[in-house]
């Protein structure tokens, strides 16, 4: 039964489209792959990075990632809405993806040359949109 699912699944990803949309489709499909394969990857590894650097433990980190996890939350529902749909700003998707994106290399950099613990917490509030 899995190996007819498989085949099912194959199949409707790579048939012809109408408006030649299967290239975009192919496009959208990968970066969503490896956009969770990069965000599945990056908390293990910033959890060891900080445990061996600032010498965190599981406790410190889970509230770490439960602060800046809420944060997410209410950026999500409260700030993007409020970019995207305010009469003055009404900034595009692709701008506000651009801004994510900038962000969260802002975020990295920081934390990759962080060397006081505040820092951590500040490169965490860099990368609100991420």
């Amino acid at each position: 039964m899995a190996k007819s699912a498989n085949s099912i699944s194959i199949r409707t990803t790579f048939k012809k489209r109408p408006y030649n949309i299967r290239p975009y489709l192919l496009t959208l499909a990968s970066v969503f792959i490896l956009e969770i394969f990069l965000s599945n990857g990056r908390g293990p590894t910033m959890y060891l990075f900080l445990r061996k650097e600032f010498k965190w433990d599981e406790k410190v980190m889970a509230k770490f990632m439960a602060f800046f996890g809420s944060l997410g939350l209410i950026t999500q529902y409260l700030i993007v809405p409020f970019l995207t749909e305010n009469k003055r700003i009404r900034m595009r998707d692709s701008t506000l993806a651009a801004l994510s994106m900038l962000t969260g290399a802002g975020s990295a950099t920081i934390t990759a040359f962080a060397s006081q613990e505040w820092e951590i917490y500040v490169s965490g509030l860099v990368n609100f949109l991420g």
